[in-house]
């Protein structure tokens, strides 16, 4: 199993509850079309250094290393600005690699996700070790599994301590940070979800989100997706959790690319209306409102899709 693959699936499998917090229902806002270089701020810089003192005090304390000096250790993190994001880190110089690869990947999902901007800038924390990223997400912010993840999000946050900024758990995570805060999107199932993060984690690596679905589907290595859609949580199916993975992954290609993508966009804003979606019937009710299909239909055409012509 790919490392990251399983870095992400672990992270899932113990928080998965993270993910359907506090992005709420709402209805879709028009795209802000001004160009970047003519809009103001989300926040000032001054802002941005108190936001910071104000996390020390409130978090960064909490989990100075036994063996360092708290003010010497607290003196450490800085804070990076950019057009959508605000990063605390205490990480190296080259964390600043890590604003431009969020910000190519905000305006990747943008593509296929058109909703508008949030007014004031996603959180995100870059720990310079997993030993402070795992005190902080477990002390701050009550995540259990922190220990065994690479990273985590919700629609408030991302947390992760310092690693490439392109690898896969990364541009994993922070989808789940752009899709719950920007487009308020926090239902739809585990499918849903944890498909939407690995069609753009592979997407944005430039593979093809659906290789070897055709082979799967063959073999009978797939769920229909009214018994993946039942999955509470698609890390929790044991040796199975990476192929529903990557399943889900080939499915949202098919949702977002497929022949039938303009009504992309329209799922979506029913998920945003119906934010409890979810289950096998969640499924069926939301697709058979958008698409017109049954859950076997949809199956069909996903299957068309990758390329598996059924023997007759």
């Amino acid at each position: 199993m790919n490392p990251a693959m399983l870095a992400a699936i672990r992270a899932w499998a113990v928080g998965s509850l993270l993910l359907f917090s506090a992005a709420g229902p709402g209805l879709a806002a028009p795209v802000d079309e001004t160009p970047k270089k003519d809009r103001p701020p989300r926040i000032t810089r001054d802002e941005a250094e108190r936001m910071l003192e104000e996390e020390k005090a409130a978090a960064f304390s909490q989990i100075v290393p036994r063996s360092q000096n708290p003010k010497r250790y607290l003196r450490g993190y800085r804070v990076i600005l950019s057009d959508h994001f605000v990063i605390f880190t205490n990480g190296p110089r080259t964390t600043l690699r890590f604003r431009d690869t969020l910000e190519k990947l905000y305006d990747f999902v943008k593509k296929y996700y058109p909703y508008a901007d949030e007014s004031r800038p996603l959180k995100c924390y870059i720990f310079k070790s997993h030993d402070e990223y795992f005190a902080y997400s477990e002390k701050i912010r009550g995540f259990r599994g922190a220990r065994g993840s690479a990273g985590h999000a919700t629609a408030e946050y991302y947390a992760t301590f310092y690693q490439s900024p392109t690898a896969d758990v990364v541009i994993h995570e922070a989808t789940h940070l752009i899709v719950n805060a920007v487009c308020r999107v926090n239902g739809g199932g585990s499918w849903f979800q944890e498909g939407t993060a690995v069609f753009m984690e592979r997407h944005f690596a430039g593979l093809d989100p659906s290789a070897g679905q055709r082979s799967h589907i063959r073999y009978g290595r797939y769920y229909p997706l009214r018994q993946l859609a039942a999955l509470p949580v698609l890390a929790a199916d044991g040796r199975n959790a990476a192929r529903n993975y990557a399943q889900a992954g080939s499915l949202m290609d098919f949702m977002v690319r497929g022949p039938h993508r303009e009504k992309f966009k329209d799922y979506m804003d029913y998920l945003r209306k119906h934010p409890m979606t979810h289950g096998a019937a969640g499924a069926e009710k939301s697709i058979r409102e958008v698409y017109g299909m049954s859950l076997e239909e949809f199956d069909a055409a996903w299957m068309e899709h990758v390329g598996y012509k059924p023997k007759r």
